[in-house]
């Protein structure tokens, strides 16, 4: 948002334990970037501003690639999609601690935070 927070997710189908970040598939004939901006829209009702690859991870549990955007969104009331219980803003030091040691969330929101640090 444009107090530079994190959007985290708790979704009990993921996980009792440990909030997500935004996530989901690319459809047919979609760009990585625009399937970004559609999970935002569909699970938190935000429409993102911007759009910037961050990196790639491996989740070795699904044989899958994932590959992990920050998005800068318009406002920061969430509408919640049916697959998410609840959402909250936090700062990224503070959402790091939230999200699985080990896992993709949580080595995405590191490199965004080290983006960040390069930027200024």
């Amino acid at each position: 948002n444009d107090r530079g927070e994190v959007a985290l997710l708790r979704q009990h189908e993921i996980s009792d334990t440990h909030e997500v970040v935004v996530a989901g598939h690319v459809l047919s004939g979609e760009s990585g970037e625009e399937a970004a901006v559609r999970e935002i829209r569909e699970e938190l009702g935000l429409e993102s501003r911007s759009v910037r690859y961050v990196g790639s991870y491996y989740y070795a549990r699904k044989d899958m690639l994932m590959l992990g955007y920050a998005a800068r969104v318009e406002g920061d009331a969430f509408c919640l999609s049916d697959e998410v219980d609840a959402a909250v803003w936090l700062p990224p030091e503070s959402a790091l601690v939230r999200l699985r040691e080990g896992g993709q969330a949580r080595q995405l929101l590191r490199d965004y935070m080290k983006g960040q640090a390069n930027r200024q």
